[in-house]
């Protein structure tokens, strides 16, 4: 574990001048980071090296959780996590991924704290105190057809939600959002059944990889769902080993890789052991299991 280290307003200044929170895909470079000179993060920290050669810095169990519900969003190409939230006006996001937004100016969190009539976070002693640079979770890019589009994701548990100032804060994080015309979600616990969480943590180690499964394979995956609906988890993987040759364990990445691609839907609350039935369902059925992919937001103003 990390100790010793402190936010301090040199810290975060040294962050920027890093390139901190900027950058896409491989080259994006997280606000906060796992790394021996950052101050610990109350959760378990996650180090993953998904698909856009770059390490992802995931600062709880819960964050990693919802890492792979975004993971299985239809046209997701980018996930930016730790994504710094400026301080003063700045060019809206989309700006960045869309002509038709260039040169639109949105609010920073100093403006919309003031006229939320909130107390903006403050960092530091008093003879040296600087304002808090605020974050968003995880910013996720969706690319469907000629449309981009961005969705901002705070990940909570339920509990912190009783806390005033917690509340407080997740409202000037929305309306930064709001003021973009970025979606805004915050997601915990209640948005997911427990069970299709359950799946998803189990999935993980196959579906949160840097290899990519080709299309050729996962459309091969997918003309098995007729022969794997109604059997067993072991069936299933017995079944792909058998059609591409390889081992069980590669069994299990093509069949995961089959569900994260949303080529083979499946009842996500099944049981994950050998004998559970493996239930194959609409597609529409399945994303609805998704609070990312559904937009299911624990918010309530």
């Amino acid at each position: 574990m990390r100790k010793g280290q402190r936010f301090t307003p040199a810290r975060l200044d040294t962050w920027v001048l890093r390139g901190r929170g900027t950058g896409f895909g491989r080259d994006y470079l997280p606000w906060h980071q796992v790394t021996r000179g950052d101050p610990g993060s109350r959760g378990r920290s996650h180090l993953i090296n998904w698909r856009l050669g770059r390490l992802h810095h995931l600062l709880s169990d819960h964050e990693l959780l919802i890492m792979g519900f975004s993971a299985m969003v239809p046209g997701v190409v980018d996930i930016r996590e730790q994504f710094p939230l400026s301080l003063s006006p700045h060019p809206r996001e989309l700006s960045l991924v869309n002509r038709e937004e260039f040169g639109r100016i949105a609010p920073g969190t100093l403006e919309l704290a003031e006229s939320l009539g909130i107390r903006h976070p403050r960092l530091g002693a008093v003879k040296n105190e600087d304002w808090w640079v605020m974050s968003t979770d995880l910013l996720l890019t969706i690319t469907q057809g000629s449309l981009t589009q961005l969705v901002a994701i705070s990940v909570k548990y339920d509990n912190e939600l009783a806390r005033g100032r917690t509340r407080e804060l997740l409202q000037l994080e929305r309306e930064y959002w709001r003021c973009q015309g970025v979606p805004w979600l915050l997601i915990t616990p209640s948005t997911y059944a427990p069970e299709v969480g359950a799946t998803v943590r189990h999935a993980l180690p196959w579906a949160l990889v840097p290899e990519v499964v080709p299309n050729p394979v996962l459309e091969g995956v997918a003309e098995l769902g007729a022969k794997v609906h109604g059997g067993t988890f072991d069936r299933a993987l017995s079944s792909i080993s058998t059609v591409f040759n390889c081992t069980r364990s590669d069994a299990q990445f093509l069949l995961w890789g089959a569900v994260w691609a949303g080529v083979l839907p499946v009842d996500l609350c099944m049981r994950m052991d050998p004998n559970a039935i493996v239930r194959v369902i609409p597609s529409a059925d399945f994303l609805s299991m998704n609070p990312v992919a559904s937009r299911r937001s624990a918010w309530q103003a």
